[in-house]
């Protein structure tokens, strides 16, 4: 991260950019900004997900099977085939309680969000303060 602060930081001497067009160069384009942002989009997925019923278990089992004939059950009366679905229902308030928990994940990952910013721009605020401080110290 700091080396793409220092790259930025010294296009704008190449560029004669404001401070203010290299912050937001920098965060338009850091990766990890990015990366939160995405997360924070798959949050907004789980919060629209944490309302609906859990995915329904559906099994087929065959008992007594006589391999050589299955369909015969002449050799076994016990046999027998089922299938059987099985849907989760959930107590009361528990998929307001997911949502819930899901918006505050939500708030979390942004918070970290405008940390991360802040962080950035303090950072290239001080490279630049740093860079312009040597500068007059070689004028001077």
């Amino acid at each position: 991260m700091r080396s793409a602060v220092m790259i930025v930081l010294f296009g704008i001497f190449l560029q004669a950019e404001t401070l203010d067009t290299l912050i937001d160069a920098a965060l338009s384009q850091n990766r990890s900004l990015k990366a939160i942002e995405h997360r924070l989009n798959m949050v907004d997925l789980d919060i629209s997900l944490s309302t609906q019923f859990s995915n329904p278990e559906i099994s087929l089992k065959v008992n007594d099977i006589q391999f050589n004939d299955v369909s015969d059950r002449s050799i076994e009366r016990m046999q027998y085939e089922s299938i059987n679905v099985k849907q989760k229902l959930p107590y009361f308030g528990q998929r307001d309680a997911a949502k819930t928990i899901a918006q505050a994940h939500k708030k979390v990952v942004f918070n970290t969000l405008q940390e991360a910013k802040a962080q950035l721009v303090s950072q290239v605020k001080k490279e630049a303060y740093a860079i312009w401080e040597l500068r007059e110290l070689y004028a001077i």
